[in-house]
């Protein structure tokens, strides 16, 4: 499957979309619902989400339209000069090894995954995606 990963839903700062439609389509989006579930609440990085079956343009796609951003936890102890100096110059370790989290948009995506889920469990009958 090829994914356009330009944003397609706009980024998101911070919260929610305020469109519901926008919300809507993002529950039934499968790179936004796979990236997502593969996360499951967790703080992974690049190389992790592509080892989980995840490729670079899903995940492009996922920060791009506010699903996922940067763990700013992981980034929080700064490394000693030497160090910084060897990840500028080696920029494939610097970016692979980032570590990418669920913003509150994901969390929510997530949390509506589950609860459809165990809607879809208890009727049989999946009536619509939206939570």
């Amino acid at each position: 499957m090829t994914v356009n990963s330009d944003p397609v839903f706009g980024r998101h700062e911070a919260g929610l979309p305020a469109s519901q439609d926008v919300l809507e389509r993002m529950l039934q989006d499968p790179v936004v619902v796979k990236v997502a579930a593969t996360m499951n609440g967790a703080s992974l990085s690049t190389l992790e989400l592509l080892e989980f079956g995840a490729t670079k343009q899903e995940i492009r796609y996922c920060y791009l339209n506010g699903v996922i951003e940067f763990d700013p936890q992981a980034l929080a102890s700064t490394p000693s000069p030497e160090a910084v100096e060897q990840l500028v110059k080696n920029y494939y370790d610097f970016w692979s090894n980032r570590k990418f989290r669920l913003t509150e948009l994901g969390l929510y995506i997530l949390e509506c995954m589950g609860q459809c889920g165990a809607e879809t469990r208890r009727s049989s009958t999946r009536t619509s995606i939206g939570c």
